[in-house]
């Protein structure tokens, strides 16, 4: 059980939401979101991978039905198009569906070039100082616009270090936590473990363009990575067969992860 910040009340630790007060659980609402990704994912993979040996052989077993066998062959081929173009196409649909319920629409180039205009420079003034803070928050008010006119900051020549520098912050943070003895919970370093095997992961398949950028991505997975033997009681050997039992097509299965955590939780300082 873990309170609620909001009303204080108990509340079940992967509670989507506050049965009291309605507010949302972070921790929960991220689990669940999470699940249904990958439930998605993996229910679409199994349809897509219907072996056509298998196809052929309903159909002729029932060569005589050969109505009923060509309607089941256009479904199957019908479902097999659909899975396709979604796969395909899914993250434009997503988005367009996300504009449509928050009533936002993309800027057209003119707004955008306008929007970059005002808005980059702002964005070198704070890499240059090194306020990635600033540059993070800045993103993602962009990401959480919920009405009007929605602007990519991708053309922005750093944007690809923010998805390691949000990792790290949130490493960070459940470091600070640690050190100062406040209340934490498994699910933290479950989240925490797979963000910061996922950023160490996903370094070796991208590289930054920028010498400076690179410098910065490294020292924070760096960073990152001695937290994780610190807290997890890790050493190299066991970090890469982990990762190496996680890894599924080309990205890390949380699952696997989660499950990791939950079978070594006497080695994190877990409160709960």
């Amino acid at each position: 059980m873990i309170t609620c910040r909001e009303c204080g009340a108990l509340i079940e630790e992967l509670a989507e939401r506050c049965p009291y007060c309605g507010a949302i659980n972070e921790l929960g609402a991220e689990h669940k979101y999470m699940q249904d990704m990958y439930d998605l994912k993996d229910d679409l993979k199994e349809v897509g991978n219907i072996p056509s040996e298998e196809i052929k052989a309903e159909v002729k077993s029932n060569v005589h039905f050969t109505g009923k066998a060509v309607a089941v062959l256009l479904a199957l081929v019908l479902i097999l198009a659909a899975v396709f173009l979604f796969l395909r196409y899914s993250g434009d649909i997503i988005y367009s569906v996300y504009n449509k319920m928050t009533d936002t629409r993309m800027a057209d180039t003119r707004e955008q070039m306008q929007w970059e205009r005002e808005n980059f420079p702002k964005l070198d003034a704070w890499y240059e100082e090194g306020d990635y803070d600033s540059i993070l928050a800045f993103c993602n008010e962009i990401d959480a616009a919920t009405g009007g006119i929605s602007y990519s900051y991708t053309n922005w020549e750093h944007w690809n270090i923010l998805p390691f520098y949000d990792t790290y912050q949130e490493c960070m943070e459940l470091k600070k936590y640690i050190q100062q003895g406040e209340e934490t919970y498994l699910y933290e370093y479950q989240a925490a473990l797979y963000d910061a095997l996922t950023m160490n992961y996903d370094k070796e398949l991208f590289h930054q363009v920028d010498d400076k950028d690179e410098s910065l991505v490294d020292g924070w997975i760096k960073e990152t990575m001695r937290f994780v033997k610190d807290t997890y009681q890790m050493g190299d050997s066991e970090i890469k067969d982990l990762e190496y039992q996680a890894e599924k097509d080309h990205f890390l299965d949380y699952k696997v992860i989660y499950k990791y955590v939950e079978e070594h939780k006497d080695r994190v300082p877990v409160t709960d």
